[in-house]
C-alpha cells in the first residue's frame, strides 16, 4: 500500500507556505525519523511524571533506536502481535511520528483492536499531523475490528484530551479502567516508580 490518505494542506497566516501531511505505512528507512520522534515525544510529554535520569538517558535513546531499526528493518519483535499494523505521517517529506495498532492483546475477542502507541515528534502538535494520523488509524482498525482500546498515562492531559476530542471515552461506562505501566527494562539505565495509566475506549462500527 502506498499513500492511505493526503490530510488537508495547512497554510500560515502569512500565506507564505503550506504545509501538507500525508499517511502511509511505515518503511525501513523510516526507522531513524521515527525512533527521533518516539524518544523526543516522551522527553516532552512525560517530564515530570518519568524521572530525568530515565528520559534523558542515552541508553533510553539507544534502546528506542535499537528497537525500531529491528522492528522495521527486520520484521516482528520478540513478542508476535496477532495482527499490527504501523503508520506514519509525513509532513513535508519528513517523518515526523507514527501509530502503532492491531488486535488487542489481552482478549482473544476477534473483533476487539487496540492502538498500542501514537506518538508525534513535538515539532509537530498542533500541525495537523496527529489529526490526519488518528484518521487514519481508526479507518485500517475499523476495517478489521468493531471496537478498540488504549492505553494512555493518568498523568497525561494533553493526550487524554486529544483522545477524547477523537470520540475515546475514558474507562467503561461509569467504571474507570485503572493499572500501573512499570515502564520498559532495560540494563544500565535508573528505573523509575510505577506510573498510573487509564484505559480508553472507541466504537469503530
Amino acid at each position: 500500500m502506498n499513500d492511505i490518505n493526503t490530510a488537508r494542506s495547512r497554510t500560515s497566516i502569512d500565506n507564505n507556505w503550506v504545509m501538507t501531511t500525508t499517511i502511509r505505512q511505515a518503511q525501513p528507512d523510516d526507522a531513524q525519523l521515527v525512533a527521533d520522534a518516539h524518544i523526543t515525544a516522551w522527553r516532552v510529554a512525560y517530564r515530570g511524571v518519568i524521572v530525568d535520569a530515565f528520559l534523558d538517558s542515552p541508553v533510553f535513546a539507544q534502546a528506542r533506536r535499537d528497537g525500531w531499526h529491528r522492528r522495521l528493518h527486520e520484521g516482528r519483535p520478540n513478542f508476535a502481535y496477532p495482527f499490527d499494523e504501523i503508520l506514519v505521517p509525513v509532513v513535508d517529506g519528513r517523518v515526523v511520528g507514527f501509530g502503532h495498532f492491531g488486535a488487542r492483546l489481552e482478549t482473544e475477542s476477534t473483533n476487539a483492536g487496540e492502538l498500542y502507541g501514537f506518538y508525534l515528534h513535538p515539532d509537530a502538535w498542533g500541525s495537523g499531523a496527529a489529526v490526519a494520523l488518528i484518521d487514519a488509524c481508526h479507518s485500517a482498525l475499523a476495517a478489521r475490528f468493531t471496537t478498540a482500546s488504549l492505553w494512555v498515562l493518568r498523568d497525561n492531559p494533553r493526550a487524554r484530551r486529544f483522545y477524547e476530542r477523537h470520540g475515546w471515552s475514558c474507562g467503561r461506562g461509569n467504571d474507570l479502567i485503572e493499572d500501573v505501566w512499570p515502564g520498559p527494562q532495560m540494563a544500565g539505565i535508573p528505573t523509575f516508580d510505577p506510573v498510573a495509566e487509564v484505559q480508553y475506549r472507541r466504537d469503530l462500527c
